[in-house]
């Protein structure tokens, strides 16, 4: 009894001595601003305000008080700025404002130490959830209250839970999970997600950062990661273009910084086309995305670049096995930032490649029956690449962003073999070399009501020099027979976009988008055979593009988008319109459903010619209706989420319909048919990830079948590529089944990472599977990686060592068939092997 009797007292007094605390302020002219956070670090007080107001201002105080309540009232008094109190936070804003009836409260989320914004921040404002725009920009309105409560989050940052009062040009500074740094630890209670799947239908956001210490060599850590995700093909390992949820070649787009990125050559998925060190946001949208987004019917990948370290110097260097990469950002003048970044191979990183050789001798008078067999050849490749990367970024006093980016890059790939099959002799070579550039401008401005407008201009573009030499030399008794094939082409396709893009924030259960576009695609094509150009062609179109839409609030856990994105190609004359509507829910905090449905036009397309032995290659063409037909495409995608004490599990199922799909054929030189068709894909992503104390592995499986149909082909045509009737048959890169697995066990300083995929095979190519019922054989990789990191000083060093194929599992690679003809009745196939058990070295600095 005595002893609950003096804890009591104890408390009583303790109670006591807290209320009787005196507050001592003594400063000599000092700012406001600095007073109040004097206050805050001497003495608790808990406070929002515009730093940038409040330190107009300037006081000298030498007195104590009774209470924080009563030292607020002092420092206020005189001065035109009032308080509210809530939650035992002082809300201190300006009188004349208090009796607005619109309260706006607008401004970025940034990386607090180097001031980068945070592009797509997900961001809750009084239990309504929106998105940020790529600059990290937000605004919301409300007419009822002017005190604000916030949640904020990225992808490897703490979540941000706060609370302000209205104001325009606020900062909010998200603190990264892991900082490079050894003077100072930070931790916090919740970090966000490293891969975030469900917040809208068929979005993925993953975090940059993760792929770093992903199996790789250092050089491609944005589609290492981006391959291990749900509905985004792997196997096969496409080097040049991306295939999401059964849309083909050209149907995907890449965009980085408002210009689109083409794919270049490069080495079995290890160089990508994005160096890794400008990369700062990854947003994938496979299906059913809204009106903002147009000209593809398929999924996008867009990318943000880094806009470069305003605080200070920055330098970071990498060397693996096939190239040097280095960048350097440099502070210049107030708030902004110069980036530039170089990377190249150093040495011819392709080594003989073993490839399988079909020989097929055909008869010719039933043409299905063939005899074949395989055997072992080497293939002598050469590679060498090199790109730049410029940027210049701010922000003015206001608010307002800018940048001016510049991309420059170059690849040269070649190989040639030689064979001998029984009295023929084949010596065969290829070349091909790219040219890609892209620039874009950009404008962000924030006006007093909360309106934003973003201003956006990008010009990007590729050109393509390919040559492919043939000779095939028949010897018998009777003397020799030399056949010479050539053949090449040079093509180019340049893209010029100016967008304005508008976010109107009404009331507080209400945001408008609008937009307005011009763009302009220009493709030239050059045929070159024996020497000679045999065609050329130069076509370009122009299309006039706006949207709409409205996003409602219905209540704080269900959100409405509708939208209507209107296109006008000049040179066709005819409007498409193209309604979108999206519809997702919380069921609890934890769950969420979401479904959404649109329609999708594309006037440029990437279409496979191919000649009458079914080699074939792809050439970018502008919609004519008649010869190149408006690719249309429809998305229906539903889905479902969980995600609780780190633990996420996603569902998702698709359904997509594209017509106007289109082929051509090489008759003879200077004449090709064009045969029209449509393709149609379905199926099902799951998606399983758990994150304890670091670690995080995930688990993703597709289940889907992309079928396509030429109908107005007669069925006696065959080719390698191309044998329909009216019936749909498996496209090219039909694969049911695609299970990832990815682990990363995190024990600072040291990571341990692996990933595995398995696919269950595409179609057969040959003129013995006509219908593509017979199936390569299963795709599986299994890749393992080890990484040290550690500080010293101001050097931040980390090394890293991964094994591609572990298992040495022979695979081949998609779309990677060589035909070459001996003689009448007979040809050779050549497949290329994908990549084989490959030790990789990866070292890295910063500082």
């Amino acid at each position: 009894m005595i002893k609950n009797l003096t804890v009591l007292l104890l408390l009583v007094i303790n109670v006591f001595n807290s209320q009787s605390q005196e507050i001592e302020i003594s400063c000599v002219d000092e700012p406001v601003n600095q007073i109040l956070l004097n206050l805050r670090d001497e003495y608790g007080l808990q406070c929002s305000f515009n730093d940038k107001e409040l330190s107009n201002y300037r006081l000298t105080i030498n007195r104590r008080f009774s209470s924080l309540d009563e030292s607020v009232e002092f420092i206020l008094a005189g001065l035109p700025f009032k308080y509210e109190k809530h939650n035992n936070v002082f809300l201190i804003f300006p009188k004349d404002e208090q009796i607005s009836k619109k309260y706006i409260i607008s401004g970025k989320i940034i990386d607090k130490h180097t001031k980068e914004t945070l592009p797509y921040s997900h961001i809750m404002i009084n239990e309504k959830g929106m998105v940020t725009d790529f600059k990290g920009c937000f605004s919301f309105t409300s007419t009822s209250d002017s005190v604000f409560n916030i949640k904020a989050s990225y992808l490897g940052y703490y979540i941000l839970d706060t609370t302000l009062i209205y104001g325009e040009n606020i900062r909010l500074g998200l603190v990264a999970s892991s900082i490079e740094m050894k003077e100072a630890v930070i931790e916090g209670n919740k970090v966000e997600n490293t891969v975030q799947v469900g917040s809208e239908p068929g979005l993925l956001r993953l975090n940059n950062k993760m792929g770093y210490v992903m199996p790789g060599n250092g050089d491609n850590p944005v589609f290492n990661l981006l391959r291990l995700q749900p509905g985004i093909l792997a196997s096969g390992e496409q080097s040049n273009d991306i295939i999401i949820w059964g849309s083909g070649e050209g149907q995907n787009q890449v965009k980085f910084d408002g210009y689109t990125i083409y794919g270049l050559k490069n080495f079995n998925d290890n160089i990508s086309t994005v160096n890794p060190f400008v990369a700062k946001d990854i947003q994938i949208l496979k299906g059913g995305y809204g009106a903002e987004f147009g000209g593809r019917v398929g999924g996008i990948v867009n990318i943000t670049g880094v806009d470069g370290n305003k605080y200070k110097p920055d330098v970071k260097l990498s060397a693996n096995n096939m190239t040097l990469n280095a960048i350097a950002s440099v502070p210049v003048f107030e708030n902004s930032s110069f980036v530039i970044a170089y990377r190249q191979t150093y040495y011819n990183i392709y080594d003989s490649l073993e490839v399988i050789k079909n020989i097929r001798e055909n008869n010719v008078d039933t043409h299905h029956e063939n005899n074949t067999t395989s055997e072992v050849s080497v293939v002598y490749p050469k590679y060498s690449f090199k790109d730049l990367n410029l940027k210049y970024s701010g922000s003015t006093h206001s608010g307002d962003t800018y940048y001016l980016n510049y991309l420059k890059s170059w690849d040269d790939f070649s190989y040639s073999f030689s064979d001998d099959y029984f009295q023929n002799t084949v010596e065969s070579s290829r070349t091909e070399n790219n040219d890609q550039f892209g620039i874009s401008s950009f404008y962000g401005k924030k006006w007093s009501d909360g309106t934003i407008t973003n201003l956006t201009l990008g010009y990007s573009g590729i050109e393509s020099d390919y040559t492919q030499n043939n000779i095939i030399t028949n010897s018998n008794d009777f003397g020799s027979n030399v056949i010479v094939e050539n053949d090449g082409a040079i093509t180019s396709l340049k893209e010029l976009n100016l967008r304005v893009d508008n976010v109107f924030s009404f009331q507080n259960n209400q945001i408008i988008e609008t937009g307005l576009g011009l763009m302009n695609d220009k493709i030239e094509l050059k045929d070159d055979s024996l020497g000679v150009v045999i065609n050329s062609e130069e076509s370009d179109i122009n299309i006039v593009n706006a949207y709409l839409t409205d996003n409602i609030y219905i209540n704080n856990d269900v959100k409405l988008r509708l939208g209507i994105r209107a296109d006008y190609p000049v040179e066709l004359k005819k409007i498409y319109l193209q309604p979108r509507i999206s519809l997702s829910g919380d069921i609890k905090k934890s769950s969420r459903l979401y479904t959404s449905w649109g329609l999708y036009n594309q006037y440029i397309s990437l279409n496979p010619v191919f000649d009458s032995i079914g080699n074939y290659n792809y050439f970018w063409s502008v919609s004519d209706i008649d010869n190149i037909p408006v690719l249309k495409s429809n998305h229906f995608v539903v889905g479902y989420l969980y995600n609780k004490n780190d633990f996420t599990f996603s569902i998702e199922g698709f359904l997509k319909k594209t017509s106007g799909v289109a082929v051509i054929e090489q008759n003879i030189p200077g004449f090709n048919s064009v045969y029209h068709g449509d393709s149609k894909s379905k199926g099902l992503d799951f998606f399983l990830k758990k994150e304890y104390k670091g670690h995080t592995a995930w688990i993703s499986y597709t289940l889907s079948e992309t079928k396509e149909r030429f109908p107005v082909i007669s069925s006696n045509h065959k080719s390698n590529f191309l044998y329909t009737t009216s019936e749909y048959i498996p496209a090219l890169y039909d694969q049911r089944h695609e299970l990832k697995l990815a682990a990363l066990a995190n024990f600072k300083p040291f990571y341990f990472s692996a990933n595995y995929v398995y696919g269950s095979g595409f179609p057969k190519v040959g003129l013995d599977n006509f219908n593509r019922t017979e199936r390569e054989d299963p795709y599986k990789r299994c890749d393992v990686a080890f990484f040290y990191k550690f500080s010293a000083k101001k050097i931040n060093f980390q090394a890293g060592i991964s094994i591609l194929n572990l298992f040495n599992t022979d695979n081949i690679k998609y779309s990677s068939f060589l035909n070459v003809s001996e003689e009448q009745t007979n040809y050779v196939n050549v497949q290329t092997e994908s990549i084989p058990f490959t030790p990789l070295l990866n070292v890295s600095l910063a500082f």
